[in-house]
């Protein structure tokens, strides 16, 4: 590529390699690769995988809980930006993926304003960080306090239906199944 990411995460020692252990005989080696200024410029990371796809995924999952990790103790400000998917030689890219978090393109028509979101403005809020968020736990997490802000919301909606005098039907409890939840 043309640009060059830059960030300021130096490697004062120059390249290194490190290990994240998993228990018992298993483990994941990344190697750290800085570029011309002695800067993180690159996580490599093995994987072995039947179809490409599954290699992107192995790597992301493998690279994101190395990155969770360090930022539980020092907080890193690193996100993947891209995985590219090198041959066993390691020197032709096969596949690449570019990271963004919400894969939707809509149109933005022309509006005159937007009133404040009241009562929804968390819940938009929240939202809006999970769906711009690269962890999947984070998103999770984030699903999860979406769900309880709206449960609180639900208290005042006979109040509202009663003030209004609309007729409203009582609000069904929400059930998930096995693949909604998976989902």
């Amino acid at each position: 590529m043309a640009f060059q990411p830059q960030n300021r995460l130096p490697l004062p020692d120059e390249n290194f390699a490190l290990w994240k252990h998993y228990g018992g005989n298993r483990a994941v080696f990344y190697d750290m690769r800085g570029d011309q200024s002695d800067n993180l410029s690159a996580i490599e990371v093995q994987v072995s995988a039947l179809r490409p796809e599954l290699a992107l995924a192995y790597a992301r999952a493998a690279v994101n809980q190395l990155l969770d990790r360090l930022t539980a103790t020092v907080p890193h400000p690193i996100v993947i930006q891209r995985l590219e998917l090198l041959s066993p030689s390691g020197k032709d890219v096969l596949a690449y993926q570019i990271t963004m978090p919400h894969q939707l393109s809509t149109n933005l028509p022309r509006i005159g304003g937007i009133v404040p979101g009241g009562l929804f403005a968390g819940i938009e809020a929240v939202l809006r960080e999970a769906l711009t968020s690269l962890s999947p736990y984070y998103r999770l997490m984030l699903a999860h306090r979406g769900f309880e802000g709206i449960k609180r919301l639900r208290r005042h909606f006979p109040e509202f239906a009663k003030k209004h005098n609309v007729a409203a039907p009582a609000i069904a409890t929400i059930k998930l199944d096995k693949d909604d939840q998976a989902r």
